[in-house]
């Protein structure tokens, strides 16, 4: 079984459909499979590339939108198909973009993944959204406020899960950072994890623990992607200085990946005073266990009648 519990072998028709589609300039816009689940995986195409998404209906005016991280349906597909049906109890259109939307595959920057997250949120919502977003796509979420502040697609509120914004900060904060981010006579190409590790010194070996964490999670260790995403971060900066929609912030205080303090900080930079903070103490990052996914599901909830 794979994504949404749709059998693999089908998954892989669906690709090499969609590359045919492609090719052959068919569609823009088409369904092209159904999962076990009744939800349709759809693309949408941007460039070269296909945008994947997750769509039901309903009958509510406030819709849910869910930005995934990294791993998304392909390693976690259990956030997006818990709130799923969440959308379904509450009876309201649900949209959950798929991680490869978010993911730094294709050469793509962050920018580039920002843009088009905007790009499925134009074309699959109507009226007043709520974005819960995990991890990666918070930022992508953050960014979306202003985008749409006076459009008919206004984002109401914003649940971030696992939040990662402020993360190169911290890493330099901390003693992460080395300096080699930012040494111009570094090529971007250069592996720090790998130099790290040929360095051989015992005080790096939390840094290099740290990193490996990434990796793992399939963050990119080269130089040229932290110098792009430390820029990102930077301009992502103001965005969160103004933002002024009801937040809450659910952190596993576990996290290996993004540390709950993260959170913290947010909190304490957004504009809004209507904001909350949500720790669960023996979470993680991925906040896929039982009585986390109780939690998120709660905090979507309690958001939600805030605007029904």
């Amino acid at each position: 079984q794979s994504t949404w519990g749709q059998p693999k072998h089908q998954q892989n028709m669906a690709f090499f459909a969609r590359q045919l589609i492609q090719a052959a300039g068919l569609s823009d816009i088409g369904i092209l499979h159904k999962t076990i689940r009744r939800h349709q995986s759809q693309f949408i195409r941007s460039e070269n590339i296909t945008l994947d998404f997750y769509k039901q209906e309903g009958r509510s005016e406030l819709g849910l939108f869910f930005i995934p991280g990294w791993t998304g349906f392909e390693q976690d597909d259990i956030k997006p198909k818990e709130i799923g049906e969440l959308a379904t109890k509450l009876d309201c259109p649900y949209v959950a973009v798929d991680s490869k939307v978010v993911s730094p595959q294709y050469g793509r920057s962050n920018t580039d993944r920002v843009k088009d997250t905007w790009k499925i949120f134009e074309e699959t919502t109507k009226g007043p959204q709520l974005v819960v977003a995990f991890s990666y796509g918070t930022l992508c979420a953050v960014s979306m406020v202003q985008q749409w502040d006076s459009d008919e697609r206004i984002v109401r509120g914003l649940v971030l899960i696992g939040s990662s914004h402020g993360q190169m900060e911290r890493q330099k904060a901390s003693g992460i950072d080395t300096g080699m981010l930012f040494d111009k006579s570094l090529p971007d190409e250069l592996d720090i994890l790998e130099l790290l590790e040929k360095l051989d010194d015992p005080k790096l070996k939390e840094t290099i623990k740290h990193m490996k964490y990434f990796a793992k999670a399939g963050h990119p260790t080269d130089v040229g992607y932290a110098r792009e995403y430390s820029k990102f971060e930077e301009e992502l900066n103001p965005h969160y200085a103004s933002l002024n929609r009801p937040l809450t912030l659910i952190h596993g205080q576990k996290d290996k990946l993004a540390h709950w303090e993260l959170s913290i900080n947010t909190a304490k930079s957004v504009k809004t005073d209507d904001v909350k903070v949500v720790l669960h103490k023996a979470g993680n990052h991925d906040l896929i266990t039982p009585t986390a996914l109780r939690i998120i599901m709660s905090e979507i909830e309690e958001m939600y009648y805030k605007f029904v």
